[in-house]
């Protein structure tokens, strides 16, 4: 009971201040949200958090009763930090009475596929008369995608497809395993065949806002890809839609790594060296294992830092050690083609 104690607050910390914090409402609504967002991730049934008044028993609202957590979500900048904070606390309160697919599940999403993969490893492999064998395939399958490592994905998305072939879920997760094999027209049918159904129930009119929740967002949307959110944002033509859309896509699938690196060619490819740089640095030092993020940042660091000494140089010298450890080639991958000045052409597959 101490993790309550501590996170959830005690009497003396529960007050009547006339003074209303102007973060107090949007952190009810992050919460809620965010909690319902852990129920669909993990695949656990209706979460309760009791967030009552420890003298009174008086219903209590999140930034009341979740004080603590309160003030220190408030000091976090970005929405995809502050989801990450919110899952670690809840997993702290729920993860003992979690299955071992359902705790991998909220690893990956908490960007740490590498955690999940190791626990999924070390528990008993999933038994095809299991009754959570389709959710403990998908586990693996969403696992591999975050680690990228497409062909390993594709393996379980095949698993847990057999196992259950009309369920949209799994058929957007194998699409995405498709899409990244490079078995692009089969992945292809899948997408077109999923809008189709999601394009029955839309409205035409409809704001990009709309239009992602229906379609994208984890909690409301019919076909929750990375991949093809990519797909999407590479036709847009509209320069406002299409900044906003990749500011919606940004917030929800910040734990893909391949949304993240394809979000910084794009932005390299419209000019924004600093924020490619930026992005690709902290996608790499976050994941290191990504081979492509991994090459694609040295490739742009040897065009805008050929002495290796003006921009975090103790880092580049990692980076270089860590790509000459692992053997990476740019065999198969995308390939940045970057000019001297940083700016790019068009990125081009290295066949």
């Amino acid at each position: 009971m101490q993790f309550f104690k501590k996170r959830f607050g005690g009497q003396n910390e529960v007050k009547n201040n006339k003074l209303v914090d102007s973060k107090a409402e949007e952190f009810d609504q992050v919460w809620t949200k965010t909690l319902q967002l852990f129920e669909i991730i993990s695949g656990l049934d209706k979460i309760n958090f009791r967030l009552t008044h420890p003298r009174t028993g008086k219903p209590l609202k999140p930034h009341e009763g979740l004080n603590v957590t309160f003030k220190e979500w408030k000091q976090i900048q970005s929405s995809w930090d502050q989801r990450q904070y919110l899952f670690k606390f809840m997993l702290e309160g729920v993860g003992r009475s979690m299955k071992a697919w359902q705790i991998a599940n909220i690893f990956t999403a908490m960007r740490g596929p590498n955690k999940a993969l190791e626990l999924l490893q070390e528990n008993p492999q999933p038994s095809d008369e299991a009754e959570d064998y389709v959710a403990h395939c998908c586990a693996f399958t969403k696992a591999y995608l975050g680690l990228h490592q497409p062909i390993l994905a594709l393996e379980w998305a095949k698993k847990a497809l057999l196992a259950d072939s009309t369920n949209q879920r799994i058929k957007t997760l194998y699409a995405d395993a498709l899409r990244l094999t490079g078995e692009c027209d089969d992945s292809e049918k899948i997408y077109t065949e999923q809008l189709q159904l999601a394009k029955q129930s839309s409205d035409a009119n409809e704001s990009i806002a709309t239009m992602f929740a229906t379609l994208f967002a984890r909690d409301t949307g019919a076909i929750s890809s990375p991949v093809l959110a990519i797909q999407l944002l590479e036709v847009m033509t509209d320069k406002n839609q299409a900044d906003e859309f990749w500011r919606l896509s940004e917030a929800e699938f910040y734990d893909s790594p391949y949304f993240r690196m394809h979000h910084a060619y794009n932005l390299l490819k419209a000019g924004h060296t600093e924020r490619t740089l930026a992005k690709l640095v902290a996608l790499v030092q976050e994941m290191p294992w990504l081979r492509e993020a991994s090459l694609n940042l040295d490739i742009l660091l040897k065009q805008i830092d050929p002495g290796g000494d003006k921009f975090m140089p103790e880092f580049q010298t990692q980076l270089r050690q860590k790509i000459r450890d692992e053997n990476w080639t740019t065999e198969g991958m995308y390939v940045l083609n970057v000019d001297v000045k940083g700016n790019s052409a068009q990125p081009t597959s290295n066949p």
